[in-house]
């Protein structure tokens, strides 16, 4: 099998003709759904020095195999009875794969067409896969048959011709997916040949939904880190929906092309005409006519102002319109604008407010026509001085019970938001700003009933430190549209309005406590230095982050790299990774002998779940002896792992089902923020010395790290270490050897250590994905992290 359906594990990156790589089918062959009439056969590699009578094969596989030929590479091509359909054939797959003599089966079809190398193209409606190399000889351009032939020998795999390609290359086929990391290996191989100038993997270009919007480079605040908010992971899952509304409960909106067709009629809520600056009372027209002041017309000594635009900008932030070409990117492609007037010259009341709130929602306002596109989300970039008045918690209370999600700005007095309404109210989200940096801004509020943090620029107005948006050139009435960037908590809160559109999208029953939990849980940590992470009561959970918290909302969880255990069964743990679409899993636990021993397994995966195969592998590298590669000693049973969460899940192998977590290295090690500099948790290896590797995690300063090697025996084994760090990028300890705990499908028992002292081990981080490993034979390695 092509170790464990395609990718080629880490821990086993045998890349010498011995790892076997054969004659997997071609693609086009490689029909598993295939009608029903179809006639299926079984190829499979034994291993090296194993073989079985074809009595043992059908006796293994239920039914009557015959033997249709065996490949210039001795793998044997199966034929199955004509009246077996496509689910049974899958079953008697997966029945010979666990025989023990058996390195890889595949199924194919049309199994009686020779599997010689012969010269095709490739079909332009087959679904591409990484089964493909391209190549260019030295001295010709014509790729002939016995040459193809030594190609094969070289790669250790049947190689098909697909087509000559543009400036005298070859495009090579090989039968059946593999994973990135085996075809790059494979592709090194081919350049050891010496009629070959050059051999590539053919890799596929993903196009990540990323808007074309021409100030887009500008708005760190929607994908940069450590800062921003990482929206175009949101976007790859949702662009949001137009039957999600977002009310912008601020000084009025004007049109704006960048705005057009996301404004639903809203309403002018305003009641004093020398607030509303437009002539007249409450109305139907929400747009902002202005709201500059003249010196001591807000009160003595208050200064004079030009017009803020401050709704306008707020309503770019959440909704302007994405992927035209022009102007900024809203949070959500197509989530609805409903513009609510309250404030204006001065500020705004908080009757006003109130019924605003309300009518946001679609409950009845005396004196107002009823709101037929209520909102589920309330953007209130707005607030004063002082408690949470009776009135306002009524009002709020009344839209929670509607299902509308309330986000508040915590304002910009550098002072507690207990002291600063309706941030300070129940049951809202209350929102501080971060600065590009991903610390807290100088004048954001902070506390307690901070719910979460996003970008609020920490720049002068205009600079590229600050959030842009749609604005107006007008410094008193109306004039041009334009853009500016501006700081301030107002910036902040409707990033989160954003993300709970996009939430509310995909899963429009979230409640509004569901959503809070979500952006909670998911948001990105304060870094380690920053004053939040010193002072994590004061900035909420975190930065919020909508590609995390949209896939929460999805149910779609990744799991968060580093170890995982069962509480209940200590000694035997796991290390996960996730990378792109495929996953790497090792498992450390004991053989019924007592000793440590490991399996892995890997390949592609959804985002919340992954199925495959768990493979051993013996006569590998020692930790201080020469390289020497390993070998699959086959598979011992299937996987399934299924997260509940980024930190919980189930996994169901040939031991059972068990539930497991994150692994706790030090109390609350788990959501500890990173340190400024700290090496990346996951896998790491010497490429030079494939087939050993060591997966590492450090939490709040305290590493556990893991060796995955080989005994003198050639058996599997693994050693431990675990510390605090010496230093920011060092760390000296020992390696430990555990024995006589729990076997793959045994029974509890506890393991016990059988060597306290197998020798030093020291650690200088060069980098966050670079160190050297000094072993204790006093070697020194060069490790990097191992990006499979």
């Amino acid at each position: 099998m092509k170790l464990v359906n395609g990718l080629l594990l880490f821990l086993a990156l045998c890349f010498s003709h011995s790892a076997h790589l054969l004659a997997a089918p071609s693609n086009d062959q490689r029909k598993i759904a295939a009608p029903a009439d179809n006639i299926y056969a079984i190829e499979l590699q034994f291993k090296p020095g194993h073989s079985s009578a074809l009595e043992r094969l059908s006796e293994a596989a239920r039914t009557s195999l015959t033997l249709s030929r065996t490949t210039r590479t001795d793998a044997r091509v199966l034929q199955l009875p004509h009246s077996v359909r496509t689910a049974e054939a899958n079953h008697i797959l997966a029945r010979l794969r666990l025989l023990p003599e058996v390195l890889w089966a595949e199924l194919i079809s049309g199994a009686a067409t020779p599997s010689s190398i012969r010269s095709r193209t490739l079909n332009a409606q087959q679904k591409p896969s990484r089964n493909q190399v391209t190549l260019k000889l030295r001295n010709f351009d014509t790729l002939s048959q016995p040459v193809l032939v030594q190609l094969s020998q070289a790669a250790g795999v049947d190689l098909d011709y697909l087509r000559a390609i543009s400036g005298g290359g070859h495009l090579l086929g090989i039968r059946g997916g593999v994973s990135l990391s085996e075809l790059t290996a494979l592709a090194r191989r081919l350049e050891q040949h010496p009629d070959v100038l050059y051999a590539d993997p053919v890799v596929s270009a993903k196009t990540k939904l990323t808007p074309n919007d021409t100030l887009f480079p500008s708005q760190w605040n929607l994908f940069e880190a450590p800062g921003g908010t990482f929206f175009p992971a949101a976007w790859d899952v949702s662009a949001g929906s137009s039957s999600i509304v977002v009310a912008v409960i601020d000084s009025g909106v004007l049109p704006h092309p960048d705005l057009a067709g996301k404004l639903l009629s809203g309403y002018d809520m305003i009641t004093d005409i020398t607030l509303s600056n437009d002539g007249d009372a409450r109305d139907s027209d929400p747009r902002d006519p202005g709201d500059w002041v003249a010196s001591n017309e807000c009160g003595p000594g208050e200064p004079a102002s030009d017009s803020s635009w401050h709704g306008t900008h707020v309503a770019g932030i959440i909704g302007a319109v994405t992927n035209n070409n022009a102007g900024v990117a809203g949070t959500g492609w197509h989530t609805m604008i409903l513009p609510i007037r309250a404030g204006g010259k001065c500020g705004g009341m908080s009757s006003d407010v109130i019924d605003s709130i309300r009518w946001a929602v679609g409950l009845p306002v005396p004196g107002t026509p009823d709101n037929f596109t209520p909102a589920r989300i309330l953007n209130l970039s707005l607030g004063g001085e002082g408690a949470c008045f009776s009135s306002i918690q009524s009002a709020i209370n009344d839209a929670l019970a509607s299902g509308a999600v309330i986000v508040v700005s915590a304002g910009n007095e550098d002072t507690n938001v207990a002291f600063s309404w309706p941030a300070n109210c129940n049951g809202v989200i209350s929102v501080a700003a971060n600065g590009r940096a991903g610390d807290a801004t100088g004048y954001t509020n902070y506390g307690a009933l901070i719910k979460i943090s996003a970008p609020g620029g920490d720049g002068p107005d205009g600079g590229g430190n600050a959030i842009f948006s749609t604005y107006n050139a007008g410094t008193t009435a109306p004039a041009a549209y334009t853009y500016q960037s501006l700081s301030g908590t107002s910036m902040a809160g409707p990033h989160v309005s954003g993300v709970a559109a996009l939430m509310l999208s995909i899963k429009p029953g979230l409640s509004p406590s569901q959503i809070l939990s979500l952006i909670q849980s998911s948001a990105t940590p304060f870094t380690i230095g920053t004053w939040c992470a010193s002072y994590p009561e004061n900035c909420g959970s975190g930065i919020v982050n909508a590609g995390a918290a949209v896939n929460a909302a999805s149910g779609q969880f990744s799991p968060k790299t580093g170890w995982w255990w069962n509480p209940t069964q200590s000694g035997r743990g796991f290390m996960i990774e996730k990378r792109g679409d495929n996953l790497f899993m090792a498992s450390y636990l004991y053989e019924t002998d007592g000793r440590a021993s490991w399996y892995a397994s890997g390949g592609a995966t959804g985002t919340s779940s992954y199925q495959g195969f768990l493979t051993a592998y013996t006569g590998g590298q020692t930790l201080t002896g020469p390289y020497i590669p390993p070998f699959n000693a086959g598979l011992a049973g299937s996987i399934t792992l299924q997260f509940s969460d980024s930190s919980h899940g189930s996994l169901s192998w040939p031991g059972g089902t068990i539930q497991i977590e994150r692994f706790e290295i030090v109390a609350n090690g788990v959501d500890a923020p990173p340190a400024a500099f700290q090496p990346e948790s996951g896998w790491w290896w010497n490429s030079a010395e494939s087939g050993r590797g060591f997966a590492l995690e450090i939490q709040d300063g305290t590493l556990f790290m893991a060796g995955y090697m080989y005994d003198a025996q050639g058996k599997p084994i693994w050693y431990s270490s675990a510390g605090k760090m010496t230093s920011a990028n060092s760390y000296s300890g020992t390696w430990i050897q555990w024995a006589n705990g729990q076997t793959l499908s045994g029974s509890y028992k506890p393991p016990s250590i059988v060597n306290p002292n197998v020798g030093s081990i020291r650690l200088l981080f060069t980098s966050t994905t670079s160190a050297i490993l000094t072993l204790p034979d006093g070697r020194q390695i060069a490790l990097a992290r191992f990006l499979f």
